[in-house]
């Protein structure tokens, strides 16, 4: 509890035990709750009686949920709409808790200065993120240029080496600091704007890619790429212009696609997905819609990796999540593509990445997202070690 007050929580309310049938009073406003356990049904009955009593709230998950509660946690969650800042484990220092709380709070403070009240958002719901209010923000934030590439080490399994980066679109609230962008306006509309955020990172990305590249450090850099841009005329023309510009070379560019049932395959995006496979760029298949079938998609889409969530490593959502895992990896295999597991972020999902088939992994557990100069730096350090140690 001490833990909830030092992140800045003023008022708590424990639910728990046989008397765990009260709901926390009707004129208290929810902005946090913290599900680390379920003695009895009649506590997730509470949960379930929050998600439909509170319009909008985050929470966080104790990674020591028996798998039918965590699925009912993350169905409830998604079902009502609710902000999954992520999930911990009970450690000695409790770092990874800490930190999912003040994001937490992060989300709470950036939505209410921006949205003017929470009951804005809670009618709005996860559309919020998809209106015009969003991208005026964001266009704002990119005047200030408060939107800055981060960059989170990606590593093999195999070797346990560093192969690559992920860049993230960090947007630096001069108030809350660093948060990822797609948690409050990365779902935007406009294919301007999509280009506009994408081009910020971009840029400065390909500049530490080369430096990293001069050095003898040949890592691969990944970026989100939102469907609707590999629809825009020329894109994957221009794209490899700027690369090659930049002096980077083409097969060290992964570009991660979400792919839905609704995404449109038009002429200009077989002809981009054309373009940019021919030069030599990877697609990266991630959040798939699984109202889709796998199979098909990778029948019809030259993707050369797949991601997946690490929300299916034990313990988790599913008791079948090993054997999902262990199908994809093979159905990945089969048509020569790897597969990237996301969002690590405890020791126990470890023992299972290699024996469940994963190539490569990255999250907190890891390595946090970094700017330019720390990961730099951490490159560097590595090297020294490397060169330091005795040769056999």
């Amino acid at each position: 509890m001490f833990k909830l007050e030092a992140a800045g929580v003023e008022r708590i309310h424990v639910v728990g035990g046989v008397d765990a049938v009260a709901l926390p009073p009707a004129q208290e406003k929810i902005d946090l709750v913290v599900c680390d356990s379920f003695k009895t049904l009649n506590e997730f009955g509470v949960f379930k009686a929050l998600c439909e009593r509170v319009s909008f709230f985050s929470i966080v998950i104790s990674e020591a949920l028996a798998g039918g509660l965590k699925w009912g946690v993350q169905s409830l969650q998604v079902k009502s709409n609710k902000y999954n800042a992520g999930f911990y484990a009970l450690t000695e220092s409790g770092a990874g808790f800490d930190s999912l709380v003040r994001k937490a709070l992060a989300v709470k403070k950036i939505v209410i200065d921006h949205c003017g009240s929470s009951r804005r958002l809670a009618e709005q719901g996860d559309r919020l993120y998809e209106s015009p209010l969003s991208e005026d923000i964001t266009n704002q934030a990119l005047k200030a240029k408060q939107i800055q590439p981060y960059f989170q080490p990606r590593l093999c399994m195999s070797t346990e080496t560093i192969v690559g980066v992920q860049v993230v679109a960090q947007w630096l609230h001069p108030e809350y600091g660093a948060t990822v962008l797609e948690a409050f306006g990365g779902l935007f509309t406009s294919p301007v704007l999509q280009s506009e955020v994408f081009n910020c990172v971009l840029n400065p990305a390909l500049r530490l890619h080369r430096y990293l590249g001069s050095i003898g450090e040949p890592l691969t850099f990944s970026y989100s790429l939102d469907w609707q841009l590999l629809g825009t005329k020329q894109f994957g023309e221009e794209l490899v212009k700027v690369i090659k510009a930049a002096g980077v070379p083409l097969n060290h560019v992964f570009l991660d696609v979400a792919w839905t049932p609704t995404n449109p395959m038009s002429l200009d995006c077989i002809e981009n997905i054309t373009v940019l496979v021919s030069a030599g760029i990877c697609l990266c298949l991630c959040r798939y819609d699984v109202r889709c079938s796998l199979i098909k998609i990778l029948a019809d889409i030259p993707f050369t990796q797949i991601k997946i969530c690490s929300s299916l490593l034990k313990p988790s959502f599913s008791i079948n999540n090993d054997q999902i895992i262990k199908g994809v990896s093979l159905l990945a295999k089969s048509v020569s593509a790897k597969v990237v597991i996301d969002g690590v972020e405890t020791q126990n999902s470890l023992p299972y990445l290699k024996e469940l088939g994963v190539d490569l992994a990255q999250g907190d557990f890891f390595y946090s997202p970094k700017p330019a100069a720390e990961l730099l730096a951490l490159m560097l350090e590595r090297r020294s070690i490397k060169t330091l140690k005795p040769s056999l």
